[in-house]
């Protein structure tokens, strides 16, 4: 079983002194592709999102705003208010010409797709949002596993023992997507920040479909986050400390086909042998 506890590091992700603090998304970024890691955290390259990235960055800050209104007054937000906060978010990023497209033969038109987005978020906020009761939203962790500092943020925690997880996806999850290393991280910040154990973890995967109503499907654990997937998690964790510290960036990108949507496909090297 991994060993965690807490460390004094600042959240997220830093390199100055030596320090190397990995969150989900930097560990799941680092497995996809080591050069899509380098060129995102150590040469600090900034990209623009995609626009299904942007929706789902947009999605997100809707959902959370809904849960801590909620969490305050025991009441969902009005959906004019949710829609809102998707709307603003979204639109801020499109006006200012920050939204890229995922490929010239994926072509999206990006009102169209916030059009179908809507239409998600209106079945979250009337179809299930109002069966959550929320006990955390939006609560930052950080502790040390194996003694390397990892950090992030639960999305939600509710009063059935859930700790849950917004994804906003373009098709329904397979037996690949299962809760996965991401949401056994959380489930540790969850017990260092409380000292008690979930009853299981929950990815709430949400479904935008271009040509049919959106899709809900949850993927659950079946129960607390297993010692063996600590375990599993520690070394998993330890394997790409030690990669990073030694500079070891794979091109894994070529194989998985993330070069496909990669922000950084103009001036990767991989791409050009």
């Amino acid at each position: 079983m991994g060993d965690w506890d807490g460390g004094a590091y600042e959240d997220g992700l830093a390199l100055d002194e030596g320090s190397l603090v990995l969150s989900a998304s930097s560990l799941a970024t680092f497995h996809r592709c080591g050069l899509q890691w380098e060129f995102a955290y150590v040469k600090r390259v900034k990209r623009p999102p995609t626009i299904k990235q942007q929706l789902g960055i947009a999605s997100h800050s809707a959902y959370e705003q809904d849960m801590l209104v909620k969490l305050t007054t025991g009441e969902n937000a009005p959906e004019d208010v949710v829609l809102d906060v998707f709307n603003e978010e979204y639109e801020e990023a499109r006006k200012a010409g920050f939204l890229m497209l995922k490929d010239p033969e994926d072509e999206e038109d990006p009102i169209k797709a916030k059009d179908q987005q809507i239409l998600v978020i209106q079945k979250q906020h009337r179809e299930i949002a109002p069966l959550i009761v929320p006990v955390l939203v939006e609560e930052p962790f950080l502790y040390t596993i194996n003694g390397h500092p990892y950090s992030g943020t639960l999305d939600l925690f509710d009063a059935e023992g859930k700790l849950r997880d917004w994804k906003n996806v373009a098709k329904k999850p397979g037996k690949e997507d299962g809760y996965g290393l991401g949401m056994v991280g959380y489930a540790i910040g969850y017990r260092h920040l409380t000292g008690l154990i979930e009853r299981e973890v929950q990815i709430d995967f949400l479904v935008r479909y271009k040509k049919q109503a959106p899709g809900y499907f949850p993927v659950t654990s079946g129960g607390p986050v297993s010692d063996e997937a600590i375990s599993s998690f520690a070394s998993v964790v330890e394997r790409a400390y030690d990669a990073i510290m030694a500079g070891k960036f794979v091109a894994n990108g070529l194989q998985n086909n993330a070069c496909s949507w990669c922000g950084f496909r103009d001036i990767c090297p991989a791409l050009r042998r």
